[in-house]
């Protein structure tokens, strides 16, 4: 059921919070290494919140339009969502991508000065891109004793207050994004897909973007 896509939405949400929050207090209690772990996996859980509202809009479109039914891009979706929702690189990977496509569009809609915060920002981002196998490597750094030149390294060794600053950026940013993106969904899409407002009330997506 499409409406399954909108509880799943709503978890992944609920959790990149939680996460995120999860990390913050290690962050206090000076475990940095594990704070880096959560900051991440809260990123990770925003792009699954992107992935499945995307879902949910396309069967809704695929519903509604005359019965039309596009095989093909359902399955193909599918595949997309069995890729991305259990790898933790390609759940990275698709929210770098949400963030940049999201900034593009906002400086080419503006005509962005090239110096502005924002360009900055987005070249930032489009750097992590690049970047994914290491922040990848650091979040496993950041759980398990890792080995270079032939010496074993603790995780505290591998994540200090820079790099987990760093991360913490990344991850808020994100999960500010995705909160936008939910709400602009909700308030777009409810009376369009043939859900009744009451459901909506009632999705763990919507209480959560009440509080």
């Amino acid at each position: 059921k499409k409406e399954e896509f909108l509880i799943g939405a709503g978890h992944s949400l609920s959790n990149s919070f939680d996460l995120f929050d999860d990390g913050a207090i290690l962050k206090e209690k000076g475990r940095l290494s594990r704070a880096y772990t959560l900051f991440q996996l809260s990123m990770e859980e925003a792009g699954k919140v992107i992935l499945l509202l995307d879902g949910f809009t396309m069967l809704s479109i695929h519903e509604n339009n005359s019965g039309f039914f596009d095989k093909t891009r359902i399955d193909d979706y599918y595949k997309k969502l069995d890729n991305i929702f259990y790898d933790h690189s390609n759940k990275t990977k698709y929210i770098i991508e949400y963030e940049l496509l999201n900034l593009n569009k906002f400086i080419e809609r503006n005509n962005t000065n090239k110096e502005a915060g924002i360009c900055k920002q987005r070249d930032e981002v489009q750097n992590d891109l690049k970047k994914l196998k290491t922040i990848n490597e650091l979040k496993n750094n950041s759980l398990y004793i890792s080995i270079e030149n032939g010496k074993f390294i603790k995780p505290n060794i591998k994540i200090d207050s820079k790099t987990l600053s760093s991360i913490e950026h990344k991850a808020y940013s994100k999960l500010m994004l995705t909160k936008t993106k939910s709400l602009r969904f909700l308030k777009d899409r409810k009376f369009e897909t043939g859900v009744d407002l009451e459901y909506l009330d009632n999705l763990k997506l919507y209480s959560e973007l009440k509080k």
